[in-house]
């Protein structure tokens, strides 16, 4: 028992020397219990999204966002799918895989559900110099998300919910908790700006989103018990742009994590053509990993991309991210590597069901003598 104490404390210490932003636990009693533990669930998965520093509490089209606000999820494209993996200092990784698309609901035509898997890994390591076999660690969050538009309350306010299962484990020890997210997102409808004259920045789109997340109980690995990482996250960002030109997104999020004090992140990004973007972002806090980032992206859809039709296929498209952390005294720089393939056609329709009678109804056309048209009638409306 001795023996496993003493590998105990190093392997903790050995995660605060290296100064990882994701801590496999906090069960020493040099902290305090209303301390958060699970650094891991602080992380936001997505190339993109790393390298606008997180900054997505209302960012739009950004595929990871239901991360940071659930609510974000009620506009997600019909469909879409996203892979990241990133190599952090030490011989810690993490990956993650998502899958997200629109379903019909007895209540709504246009929810939007979303699966995830988030790990972390860490290859084996011994600090007992020989005295204690290997060991090894890991985290893993499980989520399932669904989002809502609130029609009848406005088509441009949206409500999400996440329902998380999250285990840890350092060598036999593991904790594990079910883990409730929410969040409402708010985009204005697009709205021209006076920039258009000039060529440039057509239209624009100003959002907005809140959340709390990481709401759950306490982790527990031995004896003491550690409390989830829950904040309250909000955030505004704009884009602006042209079609087919120059786009852009700036964002500002505030995070409150408990008994910390909060702190703000900003995150921008500029297209061209939605085929090449530059990301950027920066973090305002005291954390050791919190500096500059940077990104690039690549976009190729059925038109750009040579035998495009099997790859992305008609009306779909890919998007390649990479991000980079700006490297300081302590750390190497890291990487981040993410890719997407999502739908940009029109949303599929369904049909409810036939129209309730045919006739023939004659119509007069426009500057020709009167003829007949077969139209169907429905409620006082005719549709031909």
């Amino acid at each position: 028992m001795e023996r496993l104490n003493v590998l105990k404390n190093k392997n903790l210490f050995r995660f605060l020397r290296v100064g990882l932003l994701v801590v496999f636990f906090y069960c020493s009693s040099g902290f305090s219990q209303v301390t958060p533990g699970a650094s891991f669930l602080r992380t936001l998965p997505g190339a993109r999204l790393q390298a606008m520093s997180g900054s997505v509490t209302a960012g739009l089209d950004v595929t990871h966002a239901f991360y940071a606000n659930p609510g974000a999820a009620g506009f997600l494209r019909e469909w879409q799918w996203g892979a990241s993996y990133t190599k952090w200092i030490a011989d810690v990784y993490n990956a993650s895989f998502i899958f997200g698309k629109r379903v019909r609901t007895p209540w709504s035509q246009h929810a939007r559900v979303a699966l995830g898997v988030y790990y972390q890994g860490m290859g084996e390591f011994d600090s007992s110099d020989g005295v204690t076999p290997m060991a090894t660690a890991n985290d893993i969050l499980i989520s399932a998300t669904l989002g809502q538009p609130l029609s009848f309350v406005s088509r441009w306010l949206s409500f999400g919910t996440n329902l998380k299962y999250f285990k840890s484990t350092l060598d036999q020890f593991n904790a594990d908790a079910f883990i409730f997210d929410a969040g409402l997102f708010y985009r204005t409808p697009r709205f021209a700006l006076p920039t258009a004259a000039l060529g440039l920045f057509e239209s624009g789109i100003f959002s907005a989103g809140i959340s709390i997340v990481n709401v759950g109980s306490d982790l527990k690995y031995i004896n003491s018990a550690s409390p989830l990482p829950r904040a309250l996250r909000g955030g505004i960002a704009f884009n602006a742009g042209t079609h087919n030109g120059l786009q852009t997104q700036l964002s500002l999020d505030y995070v409150q994590v408990r008994d910390e004090q909060g702190g703000l992140s900003f995150g921008a990004e500029v297209s061209w053509n939605r085929f090449f973007a530059i990301d950027a972002g920066y973090r305002q806090d005291q954390g050791l990993l919190d500096q500059m980032t940077l990104g690039l992206s690549l976009s190729l859809d059925d038109i750009r991309m040579p035998g495009g039709k099997l790859l992305p296929g008609r009306n779909k498209a890919v998007r390649l991210d990479l991000a980079t952390l700006d490297d300081q005294e302590f750390f190497s720089r890291t990487y981040r590597g993410g890719l997407t393939h999502f739908s940009i056609g029109p949303e599929h329709l369904s049909i409810l069901r036939k129209a309730s009678m045919w006739k023939v109804i004659p119509l007069p056309l426009p500057g020709k003598k009167r003829k007949t048209r077969i139209c169907t009638t429905r409620s006082s409306v005719i549709f031909c």
